[in-house]
């Protein structure tokens, strides 16, 4: 055998070799990670996890707000929420759990601009504000141990705004 066949040779499996070890590496990193997870299941002792339920807030399903009313609300609107101003514009509100939605006749910056400065009247400190744009905008007050959160979102020739109360 010439030198050139044998250098070519010993190239071919060097190669060979990391490539066995290029595809073996992620064989071997998962498996470790099975032997982890493993691990850390059998030192966990039976009696935490059978107390675990009972540690976590029984959550009601009646208390969590209805999404599918909110984006959609149908009766009168209210002038007030909760201490918050209802634009006067509004044409349909509903509320739902620690949620008011309602429509208005507006553009997101009109509705942005007037709880600017309608919140501040009613004593409330801007918190934080993402200003306007034409698809929407959020703002965040603050008043005593309270948070209130408004989002705009723009929707056909109107807005639709979600008030929060915390």
């Amino acid at each position: 055998m010439s030198r050139i066949s044998r250098v070519l040779l010993l190239v071919l499996l060097i190669v060979f070799m990391l490539a066995c070890n290029f595809v073996t590496r992620p064989l071997n990193q998962a498996q470790e990670a099975v032997e982890t997870v493993q691990s850390l299941a059998t030192a966990i002792p039976v009696e935490t996890l059978q107390a675990f339920p009972s540690v976590m807030p029984n959550i009601d399903p009646s208390a969590m707000p209805n999404f599918e009313n909110m984006a959609d609300p149908q009766s009168e609107p209210l002038s007030e929420w909760n201490g918050i101003p209802i634009m006067p514009a509004a044409t349909a509100g509903d509320e739902s759990t620690g949620v008011y939605s309602y429509k208005a006749d507006a553009t997101v910056t009109e509705v942005f601009d007037y709880y600017k400065a309608e919140m501040v009247v009613q004593g409330w400190t801007e918190f934080f504000s993402m200003p306007a744009t034409g698809s929407g905008a959020l703002m965040t007050f603050e008043k005593d141990d309270h948070l209130a959160t408004i989002t705009i979102t723009s929707e056909g020739n109107g807005v639709l705004v979600f008030l929060t109360y915390q």
